[in-house]
């Protein structure tokens, strides 16, 4: 583990020289701002949230656990809540990826075209 530790220290020594002498060592606290979001992000990718105006039944739960593996390509921790002025269907969330299928949403496109039709 040591040796791993040793050659992981190397590396970031060897990048931090390449910054210095190409004269952007300035910009290490912009690319590890940059690596920490990112890994923000692929944590996120592994979260799914299910919204629904009801509790959902067991055979819906597994169709959306389908849907999202077939869909995002992996498995992921699902946390369900429960939102009554979405007043039927679902919103589901993906790290920064929304499907709204909600009945709210779609009462609200039905609004936007009636008035700009």
């Amino acid at each position: 583990m040591k040796s791993k530790n040793k050659k992981i220290q190397q590396i970031a020594n060897g990048f931090i020289k390449y910054l210095e002498d190409s004269g952007q060592i300035n910009q290490l606290a912009q690319l590890t701002h940059i690596q920490q979001k990112q890994s923000w992000m692929k944590e996120k990718q592994n979260v799914a949230q299910v919204i629904s105006c009801v509790e959902l039944k067991q055979a819906e739960k597994e169709s959306i656990i389908e849907y999202l593996q077939t869909n995002f390509n992996h498995s992921m921790k699902i946390s369900y809540l429960i939102d009554k002025s979405i007043l039927g269907g679902l919103i589901i969330k993906v790290g920064n990826k929304i499907i709204d299928a909600s009945l709210q949403y779609r009462l609200e496109k039905i609004r936007e075209t009636l008035i700009y039709a």
